[in-house]
């Protein structure tokens, strides 16, 4: 019994991440856009929507959503263009190595 939870744990943190990367892609894809701000924001909404649909974990419990809450952190307070576009790289790299 204990081994079918850790396997279903170990593929819900899986399947958070595969989800989390599928956004982070699309963000990495439009770093350099003009309206990043709002597409942060409406890939920060369809990812949440995503992992309500998988019913998988959506408090700060799961690294991967405190990637998110650092993403979201760092462009609420971001100096300039090239720090939003550093964090965004790195936010797609942390995502890419958990996969």
């Amino acid at each position: 019994m204990n081994r079918v939870l850790e396997f279903k744990r170990k593929d819900n943190i899986h399947k958070g991440w595969t989800i989390s990367k599928k956004y982070a892609d699309i963000l990495l894809n439009n770093k350099n856009n003009k309206n990043i701000n709002n597409i942060l924001h409406n890939s920060y909404s369809e990812y949440l929507s995503d992992l309500r649909s998988n019913h998988l974990d959506m408090t700060n419990c799961m690294k991967y959503n405190r990637a998110w809450q650092t993403l979201l952190n760092t462009f609420k307070n971001y100096k300039n263009d090239s720090i939003v576009r550093n964090a965004i790289t790195q936010f797609h790299y942390t995502c890419h190595i958990n996969i």
